[in-house]
């Protein structure tokens, strides 16, 4: 198991859209094409297994100075159980406290909220969304 930074543009970047796509697209819903134009400064995470194949994603997205919003997290399912969010997690956390963020927000799906706690994270408001995909606000301090 390994988890990398990576840069955005370029081939394993590439390989992250069509991971993203993949895996958070709900059953039934169109896939479309991410558009990677306004991502361009944010920051980009991937899990690969022991053979090299990308089986996870996390974004984070600056905020502010002091915050920072975890976006896109997934895992392909054959992996979960495995740690590989976790691993996800734990280096993005470590990440954001070097560049000197603060605060880790994200909007669980009610499916990854237990996850999200498991890893630190605890309700910071109220659920939000339309009825068939509800989220839930969530923080962690981090520094």
């Amino acid at each position: 198991m390994e988890v990398r930074q990576i840069p955005w543009g370029g081939e394993e970047y590439e390989k992250m859209l069509e991971l993203r796509t993949e895996l958070l697209t709900p059953p039934g819903w169109p896939r479309r094409k991410i558009d990677p134009t306004p991502e361009k400064d944010l920051y980009f995470f991937m899990a690969y297994d022991d053979a090299g194949e990308a089986v996870g994603t996390l974004i984070l997205m600056p905020e502010s100075e002091t915050q920072v919003h975890v976006r896109q997290v997934a895992t392909q399912p054959r992996v979960r159980g495995q740690g590989y969010g976790h691993a996800l997690m734990a280096a993005a956390e470590a990440f954001a406290r070097e560049k000197g963020f603060k605060r880790m927000v994200l909007d669980s799906r009610q499916g990854a909220r237990h996850f999200y706690t498991v890893c630190g994270f605890t309700v910071c408001g109220e659920d939000f969304g339309r009825p068939d995909l509800r989220l839930t606000p969530m923080d962690k301090f981090i520094g």
